[in-house]
Order: C-alpha cells, then sequence, then structure tokens
C-alpha cells in the first residue's frame, strides 16, 4: 500500500511538472478531449489526467463548441431538399464506371421543408464534365437528396430537375483543379512507365492516383508517404532553407519560408493532415521570426487548438488521429529512447570520430543511423498501433522494417522532382530512380507480409493503450529533469 501511494505520488508530481512546462499542450489536449466526449462519455475520465481547474472548463466548452457548430444529424434514409453548397476540393475520381469530378465541401445550409440543418460536410460525384458548375462561388442547389456516409460526412445526390445557381461566396477549388490539371498532364507526357506516372502525380497534386499502388504501400506500412503530410513540408522547407539561407538574413529567410509553405498549402488543399502540419510549421516558424523560446510540445498544443476550432469534426478522420499521434510520440519518446539505445548504438564524439579510419567512420554513421531511426520508429509505434488496430483491426509486422530505410529513400524522391523542373534531363534518371522504389515495394518479400490482428479492438482499450506510453513518456521526462537538476 506504501509502494503505491509513492508511485501514485511520483507519476501526480511528473504530470503537475509536465503540464507547469507545457500549458499549451494542456489546453489542446483537454480540447480534444471535450470534442471527443461527444461520442464516447469514457474520454472525459482523460480530463482527471488535467492539472489546472480551467482546463476542465476547456473541456466542457470544446463539447457545447462543437455541438453548436455541428449538431447531430442522423440520415438513415435519402432527404431530399435545398441546400447552400461551399466547394472546398475538386478533383477527378476513378469507379468502376468511368471517370467522374468529385465535389467536396459544406453544405452551409440545408431546408428539407420541415428543418434547417447547419454545416453539414457532404461530397456529389458528377458524371459528366461538359457545362460542369465551376469550384470559383458558392452555389444555391434545388431537390438534391442527402445520405449520411460515416458519423458527420454525408453524400449528394442530384435529381432530374436539379439546378445549380450561382452565389456571392469565393473559392479556391477551381484553381487548384486547374493547375493540379495542368501538373497531371506534366507527368503524363514526361514518363512513360505508367506506375511511375501514378506515383509522381500523385506526389504533385496530393491525390493518390492507383488504388493498387495505394494498397501495396498500405501493407508496408507505408501509405503515410503517399499522403501530404509533415514529412512533406519538413522536407519542402528544408529545401527552402538550403537555397535561400545564403542570400537573405535569418528573420527575412523565415518569413520567405512561411509564405513558400503558405502557398503550397493553398495549392495541396485544407485536409486533416496538411491543415495539423500548416498550422505546426506556422508555430515554429513564427516563433522563430518573433525569437520566442522553441517548444515543440507547446507549438504542437497550439496547432491542435487552431485546428480544432477550425474544423473540430476533424478528430473523426483517421489521417488527422495518425498524424497527430505521430508527431506526439516523437516529441516525447524520441528523446528517451535515442538514449537507451546509445548503449547498444554508442554515440561518438567528433574529435573522435575524425581519429577513426574510413571503414569505422562508415560503422559509425551506421551506428547513429539505426539509433535515430529506431528510436523515430519505436516512437510513432507505440502511439499509432493502438489506433491503427482499432480502426484496420491488424498490423504487418513487416512494415517497422521497410520504415527503417525506405522513408530516407523515398525523400530523396521529392527534390529529385524539382530538380527535374530546372533541368529536364534528368527525367530518365528520375523514372529509373521511382522505378526503384516501386519494384521495393511490389516485390516486398511474401513470406513476411503476414498480420497481426483482432476482430474487434474496443475504442476504450484503444485509449487506454495511448495513454499508457503517454504517462510513461512524462515520467521518462520528469526522470530526465531531474537529473539535470532542473
Amino acid at each position: 500500500m506504501t509502494f503505491c501511494k509513492k508511485m501514485y505520488t511520483r507519476y501526480a508530481d511528473a504530470l503537475a511538472h509536465f503540464w507547469r512546462h507545457y500549458p499549451s499542450l494542456e489546453y489542446g489536449l483537454t480540447f480534444l478531449i471535450g470534442i471527443c466526449s461527444r461520442f464516447h462519455c469514457a474520454y472525459l475520465l482523460l480530463a482527471a489526467l488535467a492539472y489546472k481547474r480551467f482546463s476542465l472548463l476547456i473541456v466542457g466548452f470544446a463539447y457545447f463548441y462543437s455541438l453548436f457548430l455541428y449538431p447531430d444529424f442522423q440520415c438513415v434514409d435519402e432527404t431530399w431538399g435545398t441546400g447552400v453548397f461551399r466547394i472546398r476540393e475538386v478533383k477527378r475520381s476513378q469507379t468502376c464506371f468511368g471517370s467522374a469530378l468529385l465535389y467536396r465541401g459544406t453544405l452551409l445550409t440545408f431546408h428539407t421543408g420541415q428543418n434547417i440543418f447547419h454545416r453539414l460536410d457532404c461530397q456529389v460525384r458528377i458524371k459528366s464534365t461538359k457545362n460542369r458548375p465551376l469550384g470559383t462561388h458558392d452555389y444555391l442547389i434545388s431537390h438534391l437528396s442527402l445520405r449520411q456516409k460515416r458519423p458527420h460526412f454525408f453524400t449528394l445526390k442530384m435529381g432530374k430537375n436539379s439546378t445549380w445557381t450561382p452565389l456571392k461566396g469565393r473559392s479556391l477549388a477551381e484553381w487548384r483543379f486547374q493547375i493540379k490539371e495542368k501538373m497531371r498532364t506534366w507527368a503524363r507526357t514526361h514518363f512513360q512507365n505508367r506506375a511511375v506516372k501514378h506515383l509522381i502525380t500523385g506526389l504533385l497534386i496530393g491525390q493518390k492516383q492507383n488504388q493498387l499502388q495505394s494498397f501495396q504501400f498500405e501493407k508496408l506500412g507505408l501509405s503515410h508517404l503517399l499522403v501530404i503530410s509533415g514529412f512533406h513540408f519538413a522536407i519542402l522547407s528544408g529545401l527552402c532553407f538550403v537555397l535561400l539561407k545564403t542570400f537573405l538574413p535569418r528573420k527575412i529567410l523565415f518569413c520567405c519560408v512561411i509564405c513558400c509553405m503558405s502557398l503550397y498549402f493553398l495549392y495541396i488543399g485544407e485536409t486533416a493532415s496538411t491543415i495539423r502540419s500548416y498550422i505546426g510549421i506556422l508555430v515554429y516558424l513564427g516563433g522563430a521570426v518573433l525569437e520566442r523560446k522553441k517548444s515543440p510540445l507547446n507549438a504542437l498544443g497550439v496547432t491542435l487548438l487552431f485546428a480544432l476550432t477550425s474544423q473540430p469534426m476533424i478528430v473523426l478522420d483517421v489521417g488527422f488521429q495518425l498524424s497527430f499521434s505521430a508527431t506526439f510520440g516523437i516529441l516525447l519518446l524520441y528523446s528517451p529512447f535515442e538514449n537507451w539505445l546509445r548503449q547498444f548504438f554508442p554515440k561518438r564524439a567528433l574529435i573522435t570520430l575524425k581519429k577513426l579510419s574510413v571503414i569505422d567512420r562508415c560503422g559509425s554513421l551506421l551506428s547513429t543511423y539505426l539509433r535515430k531511426v529506431l528510436s523515430l520508429n519505436l516512437s510513432v509505434f507505440l502511439f499509432t498501433l493502438p489506433i491503427v488496430l482499432f480502426h484496420f483491426h491488424q498490423f504487418t509486422p513487416i512494415s517497422f522494417f521497410y520504415n527503417l530505410f525506405f522513408p530516407l529513400l523515398f525523400s530523396l524522391l521529392i527534390p529529385f522532382i524539382i530538380l527535374s523542373f530546372a533541368i529536364p534531363f534528368l527525367f530518365p534518371a528520375l523514372e529509373m530512380y521511382t522505378s526503384f522504389l516501386l519494384r521495393l515495394v511490389f516485390y516486398a518479400p511474401k513470406k513476411l507480409l503476414f498480420s497481426l490482428g483482432y476482430s474487434s479492438f474496443p475504442q476504450i482499450i484503444a485509449c487506454g493503450a495511448f495513454v499508457i506510453p503517454f504517462l510513461w513518456g512524462i515520467f521518462l521526462h520528469f526522470a530526465r529533469l531531474q537529473r539535470l537538476g532542473r
């Protein structure tokens, strides 16, 4: 009993110390808990982890805020009415019946004759591209039907007498679509290999192009490479730094990188992963411009608050859940894992490294790479595994092995594509390298392509499996600061 009391006191001190250092993260997580409690009351138990009483008010505010913006609306059967549709994205969609255009956006209002509903996220598929509605305005659509596809997401279907009447609202959806069509045409004319064409087009326009290719990447746990996320934003911002740092002063450099990333975000469009990545980079670089002390965990909390206040229902998006969990895992557990792995892959000082032979230097660099990439993968794995099992009910062990080396090879592809725009004779080399990467994916060892999974993985268990590494990371963080005497 005394031991349990000591452990409880120790964890309580660690938790209080952690929240004092990262208040923005506490507010972001409690806001997240408040929204999630709409869908399962067990999430309210997590509010006990909060340090400040004010955080409990945030939980309640977040609950009613999301309920106000997105009230519960169940649509079992087709519901007919008239609505004002704001287009957020226009893209091509391949189906078994042929090609069509997919319009994603929000029904600002939906009149059924008896009731009026607001802010319903939805999509509509248009088969004919002739005389189609342009994604430049809001539209008043008459005689449309609404059917629920998943919680808080609906599919629109046009009736025979449906009309699209342009309104005053403005949208960048058509501008994005036209530029992406030009990118698609560029890839189609410069590459012969169909698989290479699909992969490069997908990276250029931020949309998956081939279901078989996407499925193969998913089997190996590499689907995050095909979705524009923090991985791609980090590579592009790094390229901007490398190209501009010799010409511009530090603050102007940061401002230019912010402008470049803002333009890229406007071009790619709003998705769960791009919103989190863009706000995260904006907060981090904005802090550097203002010369504020850098705190990645607090920056993550601010990012979470911005993302959830703008789109509360983003919590239901699997991409957002995986993106946030992976980032949180890296920021919380990367350093503890990296320190632990030093006993197997020792860290050498630069002076010591210079004294070694060429072969020993290569071995030391390989050791450093393995230590860092293993730390990264373990951090991501612990925080994303519960979400993967809850949504997909299976996990492929080979994905851990492929994530040790494939993201590094894939990261070279993005600057290679950009360089090819400036130096056209690199296209054959780019096609060969992309083909090599695809062979690694499509010809993975078949005997290792087995899955471990469960027929059902309850939400409450997934939540608990997420909290355990979270508390462990806080405890390790507290122990490290105690050793440093802080």
